[in-house]
């Protein structure tokens, strides 16, 4: 997605300011990634945690805290 923007603002839209007028999807990029990101790294990080504590509750904590993350971006 953020290389499509990029190629349309950069390339496409290169020398003509009205295409600055014109909306694509690059509203919208940041916070679906970020929160994709983040729930994927934290959802990992609860893994390691289970592998090196061998405790559930920990790690379910952390993965519900990285679902929850995923869900606050999207709003």
């Amino acid at each position: 997605m953020l290389s499509t923007d990029a190629w349309k603002w950069f390339i496409e839209a290169w020398g003509r300011p009205e295409q600055l007028l014109d909306y694509h999807v690059e509203w919208i990029d940041v916070p679906i990634l970020a929160g994709i990101i983040a729930s994927t790294v934290q959802i990992f990080f609860a893994w390691r945690v289970y592998i090196l504590s061998q405790s559930r509750i920990l790690a379910g904590v952390i993965i519900v805290v990285g679902l929850l993350s995923f869900r606050i971006y999207l709003k």
